[in-house]
């Protein structure tokens, strides 16, 4: 579970399908941790299984959103991985729609009866936390890397 600002981010993997359900505000403050959320959870959908992005509890959805759904999308593609995205609101439809995405990406209106049923695996829970572990790491390198503004 990740939660910062106003958004609430949660990962549950089933045997063959991993659903990450987000809740609350996604715009471009907390638009990198929805990517880094996606990231994460395409990294323990190995073997390929359906990832699904639970978008039915997000109250704001913006710009910065839908790019991490189309690298989501991009990376799910290249991985083999099913993604489905869940959005049945107009905060999330509207902006699929504008933009025209609506009609590229993989959108339903509801979670799927076997994508919450099933139990968890406790192997692909602890595949969960390592891939969230993996990807803080790594981005705490690379921000410790980054010069000082203003430094010479």
């Amino acid at each position: 579970m990740i939660t910062v600002q106003n958004l609430h981010i949660t990962q549950v993997a089933l045997r063959d399908t991993v659903v990450v359900t987000v809740a609350g505000e996604v715009d471009l403050s907390t638009a990198g941790l929805l990517t880094q959320g996606l990231t994460a959870a395409g990294l323990i959908s190995q073997p390929p299984r359906t990832l699904v992005v639970d978008l039915s509890a997000v109250t704001f959805f913006g710009a910065a959103g839908l790019t991490s759904l189309v690298r989501a999308v991009h990376r799910c593609q290249g991985q083999g991985i099913a993604l489905q995205i869940v959005a049945n609101h107009p905060v999330v439809l509207r902006p699929l729609e504008i933009t025209g995405l609506i009609e590229t990406l993989p959108v339903v209106p509801v979670l799927q009866p076997d994508w919450v049923r099933r139990t968890r695996t406790v192997r692909t829970t602890h595949a969960i936390l390592d891939a969230a572990r993996r990807i803080l790491m790594a981005d705490r390198r690379s921000t410790a890397k980054k010069p000082a503004a203003g430094a010479d």
